[in-house]
C-alpha cells in the first residue's frame, strides 16, 4: 500500500461490477484476445488465445507498431532454402551466438528447447496472414499482425521450421520501448546484474491487482497483455498519479520480460471475485498485491480474503502481499483493562482517552476497533468520539458531551466491530471504550487512517488483511536511499503469533506514474518482490509457491542484521542470490554467481592540514559483483591511529555501485602521520586496506613588545636598541619585511631584522 507524501486513505466504495472492457475479458470472464489494438495505434489482427499463459494480448502500444513498420523494411539475402540459410534468419539471441548483446535470455537455448518464445517475424510484402496461418500450424499463438511483421509465441523448437519459409525474411525477439524512469529499488534487490544476463521473467506472467488505476497508454505498461475490471471506476484514469500504475511500472521493471495483467478491485468483495478469478479462469505464475483492510475479520488469516488466497497458494500460484503501513503510530492493541471498574477502557495506565490526530489537512479521519470475537458477537462495546479533552467528563456517558457515539449491539448475529469515518476532521480528537455488555475479556486492535496518528499507539501486530494470510508472501518496506526499515511499515506477529512480515522490498523509488514523487510504503515494496520472484520462476518454473517464498527467504539479505524476525522477516529480497540458488542464469554469457566484489584504492592522502585543525578524506569502496555488499567494520591502526577517524561508512554497497568512508584527519603534532583503514565486508579478501597519510603543519605566532624606549640621545649622536620578535607558534616565522612608520619616522632606522624565527624563538 502507498504512502503518497507518507499519508494517504483508501475509502473503499459499495460493490458494483463494472462491465468487461473490450478486448480484454470474453462474456465467460474469461481472458481473451482484444477487440482490436485501435486505440494503441496499430490495427486489428490478434488472435483469441485460450489462457494468459499463451499469450494473450490486450494490442500492447504503439511502439510495437512503429517497430513493426520500420523492421519490414529489413530484408534477408537468403532465400530460405537450407538449414544454413533458415539459421541467418533468426537473430543471434534466438541462434544463440556468444556475441549476442541483446535478448540475452534466450542466447544459450537450444533451438529443440520446447519452451516457447516470444518472436517478432518479419515477412515478404503481403505475406503475413500466411506466416500467421503457419505459426499456429507450428502449435503456435499469434498475438498481433501488422503490415508485413506477426508477433507470436511458438515453441523454440519451431523457429527453425518457420525459418524455413521463403517468405520470411528475419525472426527476432520484440522490442520492447526503454522506460522513462525505472526504480531505484532494481538495484535494491540486486535484479540489475541478472538482466545484463538476460535473467528478465521471460515467460511468466504476473498478475497486480490494485484499487488503483491502471493507465494502459503509459510507456512503462508495455508488459501488460491483458486487463480486468471490477472497480465502478473503470480499469484507470489516465492520471500521472494512479497507483495501479505504479505498482504495474515496478513489476515490469524488476523483471522486464514478464507479461502483466491488470486487475482493478474496489472492495474487499471485489477482490476476493478477482483472486478466484485469477485462479480458476487464468494460468498467471504469480499475483502482487499492494492493498489491505483494517476492519474485515479477524486478523489471523481466516477472514475471506485470506482464505482465497489460501486456495490459490494450494493450486499453484504465489501471492506476495503488502503487509501494511500501519507500523508508525496507525494502530494499538491492547486486552481490556478497566483497574478502576467504571465500565471504560484503559488504553495504557490510567488512561481512559486515545488521542487521534489528523495530521494531513483535507484528509478524512479513519478509526475502526476490533475485538476477538469473530464472526459473530455477543460482547457489546461502545465507541465515543470527543471534540475536545474536557468534553469527556471523567467519563460519565451521560454528563459527557460527545461528538458521536457508534454502538452497534452486538447481541450474537453483529460482527466485533465499531468504526468511524469523518471527512474533514483536521486536528485533534479523543477516543473512549465503553463497555455495554460483554463478560469484559476481550483483546481488542484498533486501525486508524493513514494520515492520522495515534496515542498511544503500539507497531507490533499491525499486519493488515491478506497481509495475514498464512499462504501470502507478505512483504514489507525499506528505504531503497538508506537500506533502513521504514517506520510506518507494519509489523509482526500476527494476533495468532505467526511471525510476518515474510521479506522486505524497497519503497521510496522513482516511477513515471508518481512523476517527481516518490514511491513509498509497502505498496512499492511487494511488486519488487513479485518481480523478485518472475525472475526466479522465468529461470525455474517447476518451483511450488512454497518453494518460491523458501528460495527467496533463505537469501535474503540481511536489515537489521537480526533476522529473521516480525519487523523484516527474513530480509531484504536479493533476486541476483535467489537465482544463483537454483543454478539459474547460464544464458550464454556464463552462470549467475552471485556475490560481492570489493574493491577501493590502496592509498589515500589528506593532505597539509594546520594542527589544531581537521578535514576530511573520502575512501571510495566499490562493489564489482552481481550481489550487495555488506560493510560490516571499519577500523584505524597504526602509528599515528589517533589522528585519523572514520565519521561515515556504508552499510551496503549496491552492485556495480560505489560507497564512501569518509575519514577525519585532525593531526595534534608538525610532521608526516601515518596508519591504515582496515573495511571489513561479506566479500572475499575481507578486509580491504587503505594507507592513510597526511601532514600536521605548525603555525607561527608572533610576539613583540608594546613599546621601546630609546632614552635620552643628544642631537647628531646614534643609539642601538634591540626588539625582541618572538615565535610562540609551532611552525617557523618568516619575517617578511620591518618598516618604521609614524610622526618622526626619519629618525629611525632599521640596521638589522631576522628573515626567519624558529618556533618558540626569539630575534632581535
Amino acid at each position: 500500500m502507498s504512502r503518497r507524501t507518507r499519508a494517504a486513505a483508501v475509502v473503499f466504495a459499495l460493490l458494483m461490477v463494472a462491465a468487461p472492457a473490450a478486448g480484454a475479458i470474453d462474456p465467460a470472464g474469461r481472458l481473451g484476445a482484444p477487440a482490436g489494438p485501435t486505440d494503441r495505434g496499430a490495427t486489428a489482427g490478434a488472435v483469441t488465445a485460450p489462457s494468459v499463459a499463451d499469450g494473450t494480448t490486450n494490442a500492447t502500444n504503439a511502439t510495437n507498431s512503429t517497430e513493426a513498420d520500420a523492421d519490414a523494411t529489413r530484408t534477408a539475402t537468403a532465400d530460405g532454402s537450407g538449414t544454413d540459410d533458415a539459421a541467418r534468419k533468426l537473430s543471434a539471441a534466438l541462434r544463440g551466438d556468444r556475441g549476442a548483446t541483446a535478448d540475452r535470455s534466450v542466447a544459450a537455448a537450444s533451438v529443440d528447447d520446447p519452451a516457447p518464445v516470444t518472436v517478432v517475424v518479419l515477412t515478404d510484402p503481403g505475406a503475413a496472414e500466411s506466416v500467421a496461418a503457419a505459426v499456429r500450424a507450428l502449435d503456435g499463438t499469434v498475438e498481433l499482425v501488422h503490415g508485413d511483421a506477426v508477433q507470436a509465441t511458438l515453441p523454440r523448437a519451431a523457429l527453425g521450421a518457420l525459418a524455413e519459409r521463403s517468405d520470411v525474411s528475419y525472426v527476432r525477439k520484440p522490442r520492447r520501448p526503454e522506460p522513462t524512469v525505472v526504480s531505484e529499488g532494481v538495484g535494491s534487490i540486486n535484479a540489475t546484474a541478472l538482466h545484463d544476463r538476460g535473467v528478465t521473467g521471460e515467460n511468466v506472467t504476473v498478475a497486480v491487482v490494485d484499487v488503483g488505476g491502471f493507465n494502459l497508454s503509459n510507456p512503462e505498461l508495455d508488459g501488460v497483455v491483458a486487463h480486468r475490471n471490477y472497480h465502478e471506476g473503470g480499469i484507470g484514469n489516465g492520471t500521472v498519479g494512479a497507483h495501479g500504475t505504479a505498482t504495474a511500472a515496478l513489476v515490469s521493471d524488476a523483471a522486464p520480460g514478464a507479461n502483466v495483467v491488470a486487475v482493478r478491485v474496489g472492495t474487499y468483495l471485489q477482490a476476493q471475485a478477482a483472486v478466484e478469478w485469477l485462479r480458476e479462469e487464468t494460468d498467471v505464475d504469480a499475483v502482487s498485491m499492494s492493498l489491505g483492510w483494517k476492519d474485515v475479520g479477524p486478523l489471523d488469516g481466516t477472514a475471506p480474503l485470506s482464505t482465497e488466497i489460501q486456495r490459490s497458494v494450494d493450486a499453484g500460484t504465489p501471492y506476495f502481499v503488502a503487509a501494511g503501513n500501519a507500523g508508525g503510530g496507525n494502530h494499538w492493541d491492547g486486552q481490556w483493562s478497566d483497574p478502576d471498574g467504571d465500565g471504560w477502557l484503559n488504553f495504557a495506565g490510567d488512561d481512559e482517552l486515545m488521542t487521534v490526530e489528523t495530521v494531513s489537512p483535507g484528509s478524512s479521519m479513519l478509526f475502526a476497533l476490533q475485538w476477538d470475537d469473530w464472526p459473530d458477537s455477543d460482547q457489546d462495546y461502545a465507541l465515543y468520539l470527543y471534540q475536545y479533552e474536557s468534553d469527556f467528563d471523567d467519563g460519565d456517558p451521560d454528563g459527557g458531551m460527545a461528538y458521536e457515539v457508534v454502538d452497534t449491539a452486538q447481541t450474537g448475529s453483529q460482527e466485533p466491530l465499531e468504526r468511524f469515518e469523518m471527512s474533514g476532521a483536521y486536528g485533534r480528537y479523543y477516543v473512549a471504550v465503553r463497555s455495554q455488555d460483554a463478560d469484559n475479556s476481550s483483546y481488542f486492535t484498533a486501525f486508524a487512517g493513514d494520515a492520522q496518528r495515534l496515542t498511544p499507539s503500539t507497531s507490533a501486530r499491525s499486519v493488515t488483511e491478506p497481509g495475514v494470510a498464512p499462504a501470502a508472501t507478505t512483504v514489507g518496506a525499506v528505504d531503497a536511499a538508506t537500506g533502513e526499515l521504514e517506520p510506518f511499515s507494519s509489523r509482526g506477529p500476527t494476533v495468532d503469533g505467526r511471525r510476518k512480515p515474510d521479506l522486505v522490498g524497497p519503497d521510496n523509488v522513482s516511477t513515471g506514474a508518481y512523476g517527481g514523487s516518490s514511491f513509498y510504503g509497502t505498496s512499492a515494496a511487494a511488486p519488487h518482490t513479485a518481480g523478485a520472484a518472475a525472475l526466479l520462476l522465468g529461470v525455474d518454473p517447476d518451483l511450488s509457491p512454497a518453494e518460491v517464498e523458501t528460495t527467496l527467504t533463505e537469501t535474503a539479505s540481511p536489515v537489521g542484521g537480526s533476522e529473521p524476525n516480525s519487523n523484516a522477516g527474513a530480509g531484504l529480497v536479493d533476486a541476483g542470490a535467489a537465482v544463483a540458488s537454483v543454478g539459474g542464469g547460464d544464458t550464454g554469457s556464463g552462470a549467475v554467481d552471485a556475490r560481492p566484489e570489493a574493491g577501493a584504492p590502496a592509498n589515500a592522502s589528506a593532505g597539509s592540514v594546520t594542527v589544531g585543525g581537521s578535514t576530511t578524506l573520502n575512501v571510495t569502496v566499490e562493489n564489482d559483483g552481481n550481489a550487495p555488499l555488506s560493510v560490516t567494520d571499519t577500523e584505524i591502526a597504526g602509528p599515528n591511529a589517533s589522528a585519523f577517524t572514520v565519521t561515515n561508512a556504508p552499510a551496503t554497497v549496491a552492485p556495480g555501485g560505489n560507497g564512501t568512508v569518509t575519514v577525519e584527519f585532525a593531526p595534534t603534532s608538525v610532521g608526516s602521520q601515518r596508519a591504515t583503514l582496515s573495511v571489513a565486508h561479506n566479500a572475499s579478501g575481507s578486509p580491504l586496506t587503505v594507507g592513510l597519510s597526511g601532514t600536521g603543519v605548525g603555525t607561527a605566532s608572533v610576539r613583540v613588545p608594546a613599546t621601546r624606549a630609546f632614552g635620552n640621545v643628544s642631537v647628531g649622536e646614534t643609539a642601538t636598541r634591540n626588539v625582541s620578535v618572538e615565535n610562540t607558534g609551532t611552525a617557523p616565522l618568516s619575517v617578511a619585511e620591518v618598516g618604521v612608520a609614524g610622526a618622526d619616522a626619519e629618525a629611525f632606522t632599521v640596521t638589522n631584522a631576522p628573515d626567519t624565527v624558529a618556533p618558540a624563538r626569539t630575534g632581535p
